[in-house]
């Protein structure tokens, strides 16, 4: 496409006004969501920090172009997933599209026996911070199973740049002193099916990472149909 001068110079005027004006934009944006705070400097990557989630919740993007999850207020819970080639036959189109994909990242903690995921009602999301500079999402959590007894939980996670195959997840968390803790951490993957290999005393299983001489105790395959692409997850 052939763009003139005069074409040209006026869509870069558009542009710097679109730019001038991107701060009272990101307010307007800010106060439908429920949105709390952004950057606070002109030019600033901004920090979106959400405490209101009575408001219609629009849950954060994290990727790394290889992966990526659309994490919930609860970023514990199973959420949409994706991986770039992971994608099943679309009946309607006659083409492929991408195909949901396990996640990762699912975490559950039970309290003297009563579980957060299974109770959301008992559990407060205080504040969800999304860095866009560092493409980290912070996360965090008050859940109270029973009058006294409160686990105060902060959920960091983020998309690896450096090896794309991984997604991160770092929890951090503080009990009353009577409170029994138990943790169990999985694939949420109800809508799926797998085979797995674990690594015997004569075998390794290698991973195809940039990592090298990576290695893992189970390998599992995923596949979104009979004949989709597959996908390759692991247990070190």
């Amino acid at each position: 496409m052939v763009i003139s001068r005069r074409s040209f110079a006026q869509r870069i005027a558009v542009f710097m006004g679109t730019s001038f004006s991107s701060r009272s934009l990101w307010s307007s944006v800010a106060k439908t969501a429920g949105v709390q705070s952004v950057g606070s400097r002109p030019g600033e990557v901004p920090r979106i920090v959400v405490e209101d989630f009575s408001k219609k919740f629009y849950p954060a993007y994290l990727s790394n172009g290889l992966i990526g999850i659309r994490p919930g207020s609860s970023p514990l819970a199973a959420a949409t997933t994706m991986v770039n080639g992971f994608v099943c036959p679309n009946s309607t189109h006659g083409d492929v599209s991408l195909s949901p994909a396990p996640y990762p990242l699912a975490t559950d903690f039970r309290v003297n026996d009563v579980s957060l995921l299974k109770h959301p009602e008992l559990t407060k999301i205080q504040r969800q911070t999304l860095d866009m500079a560092k493409g980290e999402l912070l996360t965090e959590i008050v859940f109270t199973p029973a009058s006294g007894v409160a686990l105060r939980l902060t959920v960091l996670q983020f998309a690896s740049r450096s090896v794309p195959s991984l997604l991160c997840q770092a929890i951090t968390f503080s009990t009353s002193p009577e409170a029994h803790v138990e943790l169990s951490a999985a694939i949420e993957s109800a809508e799926f099916t797998a085979r797995g290999r674990q690594r015997g005393p004569r075998s390794t299983l290698r991973l195809a990472t940039s990592v090298r001489g990576a290695s893992a105790n189970w390998v599992l395959l995923w596949r979104s149909l009979p004949q989709a692409i597959s996908i390759v997850s692991a247990n070190r």
